[in-house]
């Protein structure tokens, strides 16, 4: 025959047991709400897609650059800029302005000055 102790301290050991199990299976779904996939945090390298964004929206911020005209692909954290700028000047500060982005590690500058 159990004592009352024993049943009791059964008791609390299944009902941790129960919430461990439950905390462990809600665990990822939270941590998926806290840190959606793109997002970055600092420190954590930015997945392509993300440099692809955050390349063209500081692109978009150059007046002298048309964005169409310039095409920007990202190989983890490689990224090469091919198409046409007004300027050699524009040429450098698009480059420039890339490598200063978190999560970039190359630049690979292939853009052409028209002539």
């Amino acid at each position: 025959m159990q004592s009352i102790y024993q049943h009791t301290i059964r008791h609390w050991l299944l009902t941790i047991a129960a919430a461990l199990v439950v905390g462990f299976a809600v665990a990822p779904a939270v941590a998926e709400n806290l840190h959606p996939k793109n997002e970055v945090i600092a420190g954590e390298p930015a997945s392509d897609a993300v440099l692809t964004t955050k390349i063209k929206a500081r692109l978009g911020d150059f007046h002298a650059i048309e964005t169409e005209r310039v095409s920007v692909d990202v190989d983890d954290g490689v990224v090469t800029l091919e198409g046409m700028v007004p300027t050699a000047a524009d040429k450098l500060a698009t480059e420039r302005e890339v490598k200063a982005i978190e999560g970039v590690k190359m630049v690979i500058n292939s853009l052409e000055v028209a002539k």
